[in-house]
């Protein structure tokens, strides 16, 4: 009788448990999907106004400061992409520091 009850609480702790656990990992992946691509989750029109070059250079170097490299890497290569020559030149030597 006692190892029923045992086997019955085994059985529901054990699936509380894995039922936190897949919880727990479900949400360490979407923490890892923002945090790794926070350049997709960025819409910078809406917050850059004419301007665009510069609140990317400002958001590139935000990112080199929190130690977000990927995301100021891109940052960086697309305004090499777009940029004019002064802004270009300015995205090098940002991209050799990161």
């Amino acid at each position: 009788m006692i190892t029923l009850i045992f086997k019955t609480y085994l059985y529901i702790l054990s699936g509380i448990g894995i039922a936190l656990l897949a919880i727990f990992l479900l949400g360490c992946y979407f923490i890892w999907r923002i945090f790794m691509h926070p350049a997709r989750h960025a819409n910078l029109s809406l917050i850059a106004g004419d301007d665009m070059i510069a609140t990317q250079f400002d958001l590139a170097r935000a990112y080199f400061e929190t130690n977000q490299k990927n995301a100021s890497k891109v940052i960086l290569k697309t305004i090499i992409a777009t940029g004019n020559r002064a802004q270009i030149r300015e995205a090098k030597l940002l991209l050799e520091k990161v």
